[in-house]
């Protein structure tokens, strides 16, 4: 067993009975020193988001847009399994997702992390924790998110689903799909093991079907067919995206994805749905450069 994965059950048990999160951590950051693009992980990321591989030719290809993930996870992994936060890993689900690209990542670069504490805070839902972070390169941003992962209370108050259409016109559906599988290869490439994406008996533990795709990796599939459909499927043109998780998505789910008009230019709010019909992302927008 690798140690991350001691690490990672190690923090599980200590924390299972926690109540509340410390909140003396918000504040708290990592910043790594330098790393190097590697061409063979920009490769494997691709393939693991189920992306288009002729968007990666060349010696020196561009990272795909939510690489940024793979950079992040380590030290978000330090974050949350830290002695100090008291996070319940067993009753966390990943409920918010924002980034936006400043500039571009090429294979061979050199970039520096940042990584932040940002808030904690309660939700009818639960507690939630805001983690915020950048890749610099040349000193400058090129990449920042914003990533809310939740501890759920047993009994959450229930509150109706809103749904995009309801305020826009639909102008699109897209396709897009997920693989059987794929939450491991996903895990692989990009680090983010928690054990709900890779142990069926310890997803089921945590109240799940089963084993359930990553909220990074099913938002970096629908970006990539939003790009397609909207930018030319040049993903360089991506300039920020965020996202709700509503529901888990079940790898080999697959998923329709609703564009709606907006009146600012060069946005499209989005909301994604399973292969039952029911919302599994809302409040979507994307931002085109």
């Amino acid at each position: 067993m690798e140690k991350k994965t001691i690490k990672l059950l190690a923090a599980l048990i200590r924390h299972m009975g926690s109540k509340n999160m410390n909140r003396d951590m918000i504040g708290f950051s990592i910043e790594s020193g330098e790393l190097e693009i590697k061409r063979d992980d920009v490769m494997l990321y691709a393939e693991a988001t189920g992306d288009r591989m002729d968007r990666y030719g060349g010696d020196k290809p561009e990272a795909p847009p939510f690489f940024i993930s793979k950079l992040l996870f380590p030290f978000i992994s330090e974050i949350i399994i830290h002695p100090d936060l008291n996070f319940n890993l067993l009753k966390m689900v990943h409920a918010t997702l924002e980034a936006s690209w400043n500039g571009r990542i090429r294979t061979g670069d050199l970039v520096k992390i940042k990584i932040m504490v940002k808030n904690i805070f309660d939700t009818p839902a639960g507690e939630m924790i805001e983690i915020a972070g950048s890749c610099l390169k040349d000193g400058r941003t090129a990449v920042e998110g914003i990533m809310g992962f939740l501890v759920r209370k047993k009994t959450a108050a229930h509150r109706p689903v809103s749904h995009e259409s309801e305020r826009f016109r639909e102008i699109a559906r897209l396709d897009a799909a997920t693989a059987r599988g794929q939450e491991l290869k996903y895990a692989g490439a990009s680090g983010d093991n928690n054990f709900i994406h890779t142990s069926p008996i310890l997803a089921r533990l945590a109240g799940l079907p089963g084993t359930i795709m990553q909220g990074v990796c099913v938002t970096a599939i629908c970006a990539n067919s939003l790009a397609d459909r909207l930018a030319g499927g040049d993903t360089g043109r991506l300039a920020g995206i965020s996202v709700r998780f509503s529901r888990p998505v079940i790898p080999g789910d697959r998923l329709s994805i609703a564009v709606y008009e907006s009146d600012v230019k060069n946005e499209y709010p989005f909301e994604v749905f399973g292969p039952t019909g029911r919302q599994v992302l809302r409040n979507g927008l994307l931002r085109l450069k």
